[in-house]
């Protein structure tokens, strides 16, 4: 429909990200990367621990409005599967108490954006 090459493979898109990073990244180096529970993150995240290993630290922060067990199921996946250096903060109390009583949207983002 839109005449895009279709001789890409996917295994290939992903070796090359994983030589990317390892090539950026060199020997010693660290990468911290966020993790949301999402597709996009989560993908990203196997792809830098099979990159670099345990120099990839990854982070979630549990904001209290995620879905009912996102965060242990996201720690269950990855950190115990896939085997990756995840960290979970939970912040849920401090999210939820300053968002309490706001219902604007535009000022729930300041908010958030300013903690």
């Amino acid at each position: 429909i839109c005449s895009a090459p279709t001789d890409w493979k996917m295994n290939d898109i992903a070796t090359e990200f994983i030589e990317e990073v390892r090539n950026k990244v060199g020997p010693n180096g660290h990468v911290i990367g966020a993790v949301s529970g999402g597709v996009d993150s989560s993908v990203a995240a196997v792809l830098l621990n099979k990159a670099i290993g345990t120099r990839f630290h990854a982070i979630m922060v549990d904001n209290g409005c995620l879905r009912l067990n996102e965060s242990s199921n996201v720690v269950a996946r990855l950190k115990e599967k896939e085997g990756i250096d995840l960290h979970l903060v939970d912040a849920a109390d401090r999210f939820l108490t300053a968002l309490k009583g706001v219902t604007e949207p535009e000022s729930k983002r300041k908010i958030i954006g300013n903690m």
